[in-house]
C-alpha cells in the first residue's frame, strides 16, 4: 500500500474521530455553535491529542493525532446536525423495543449518528468501509459489548438503505 493511500485512510478515520468527538460535545454543550466546534477543531484548539495507555505499564502518554481530512470531518459534522431528525429516525429505527435510544450512552450515540449519516449519504464510500471505520471507533473508547453493538445497528441501518451492496 502506498504511503499516500495509507494518509488518506488515516487522515479520514481522523476525521470520523473529530466528527464524533465534535457531535459528543455538541450534545453536551448546547450552547456551542456547529460553527464554533468546526473551527476549533480545525485550528487545532480541541481535539488535536489523546491519551495513549501502555498496555504492559499503564503509564499514560499524550500524543498528538493525525490532522483530519477537513472536507469529510465538515460534511459529517454539519451533514449529522443538519439531517438530525432522519438520522435519529433511522437509529431508533432499527433499535429494539426493549432498548429505547434514550438508553443509549451519548457517545456511542454519537458514533451511530455519524456512521448513519455516512451510510445515508456518503454513497461513494462503501458501506463495509463505514461500518469497520466505526468499529475500529467503538473500539478506541469502549470494550467488546459497544463495538459489537455499533456493528449490528450499521449493519442493519446499511442493509436498509444499501441493499445492493450486500446481495
Amino acid at each position: 500500500m502506498s504511503s499516500k493511500r495509507v494518509e488518506i485512510k488515516q487522515n479520514r478515520s481522523s476525521s470520523r474521530l473529530a466528527a464524533v468527538q465534535s457531535l459528543y460535545l455538541l450534545e453536551q454543550n448546547d450552547s456551542s455553535s456547529v460553527d464554533k466546534v468546526l473551527k476549533d477543531f480545525l485550528d487545532k484548539k480541541i481535539g488535536n491529542e489523546a491519551i495513549e495507555e501502555d498496555t504492559y505499564t499503564g503509564k499514560e502518554t499524550i500524543i498528538e493525532l493525525i490532522p483530519p481530512e477537513s472536507s469529510l470531518y465538515i460534511k459529517i459534522v454539519r451533514g449529522v446536525t443538519e439531517n438530525i431528525e432522519l438520522v435519529n429516525s433511522s437509529i431508533e429505527a432499527s433499535l429494539s423495543k426493549e432498548w429505547p435510544a434514550d438508553r443509549i450512552e451519548k457517545t456511542l450515540y454519537a458514533i451511530l449518528r455519524a456512521g448513519v449519516y455516512e451510510l445515508l449519504e456518503c454513497p461513494d464510500i462503501p458501506a463495509r468501509v463505514i461500518i469497520k471505520e466505526y468499529v475500529s471507533l467503538a473500539d478506541a473508547f469502549y470494550s467488546k459489548v459497544e463495538p459489537r453493538f455499533i456493528n449490528g445497528m450499521l449493519d442493519k441501518i446499511a442493509k436498509t438503505v444499501r441493499p445492493e451492496e450486500f446481495e
